[in-house]
């Protein structure tokens, strides 16, 4: 599975530092989710993972307007506003605490690698959950990630191509996760792993702005590469 956190970071860092503009109306799509794998994790028995078949639609809306970014001949960056999403029908554990913190991005960075002398595009759409309880730290996370290289730059950056790039991508993923660090010091989670496409009749469709207020409130899902906490 291919590691693409650092557009996260990317993202997070230039969402803190700037200033957004005044919002636009939001954007909806539908995805289709295909999951493949269940994968639970504890100390004891370290990750145990197998086929678990599930698919179901995924709404996700978010801001088009780009809050803030920047573009040089070799690097462009876009983050878009907070994004929201429907809520995922699968198991998960029913032991977490109010998520005490949420923190949404979406966004995407087309960067020209000299090293390998190629153009490396990726995105993603991640909701970050925290909450705790008695000493231990709660985490429900989703990620929809995708990245791409080609020898040729991509087009130009957009909300509706970034859409589309999350679900054609050469590599594009749906994660989702719970995961607890113990106050005793374990760790434990649960994880779905599967892919994303478009619905075969979905285009991205603005909605009224009041809709970014409409929070799912799951906090949403992604696989936490940390087993211990720093």
């Amino acid at each position: 599975m291919r590691n693409v956190a650092k557009i996260g970071i990317v993202i997070a860092g230039l969402a803190a530092g700037l200033a957004a503009p005044a919002a636009a109306d939001p954007l909806s799509v539908t995805y289709r989710i295909d999951v493949l794998q269940q994968c639970q994790y504890t100390d004891i028995a370290g990750q145990v993972c197998r086929a678990f078949a599930a698919s179901f639609p995924l709404t996700v809306s978010f801001d088009g307007a780009v809050m803030s970014g920047y573009d040089t001949p070799l690097d462009h960056v876009r983050v878009y506003g907070r994004p929201t999403v429907s809520d995922p029908p699968l198991p998960r554990r029913t032991d977490f605490p109010p998520m005490t913190t949420v923190s949404p991005s979406a966004g995407e960075r087309a960067q020209f690698d000299a090293l390998a002398g190629c153009w490396i595009h990726e995105g993603a759409i991640t909701i970050r959950g925290y909450g705790s309880r008695d000493g231990s730290d709660f985490h429900r996370d989703l990620d929809l990630t995708a990245s791409e290289t080609s020898a040729l730059a991509p087009g130009p950056l957009g909300a509706e191509s970034f859409i589309a790039f999350l679900a054609r991508a050469p590599f594009h993923q749906f994660a989702l996760s719970d995961s607890v660090e113990l106050a005793s010091g374990g760790f434990e989670a649960l994880t779905y792993i599967g892919t994303v496409s478009l619905e075969s009749n979905a285009t991205p469709t603005p909605e009224p702005a009041s809709l970014l207020l409409l929070s799912t409130g799951l906090g949403a899902l992604a696989v936490r590469r940390r087993h211990n906490r720093a």
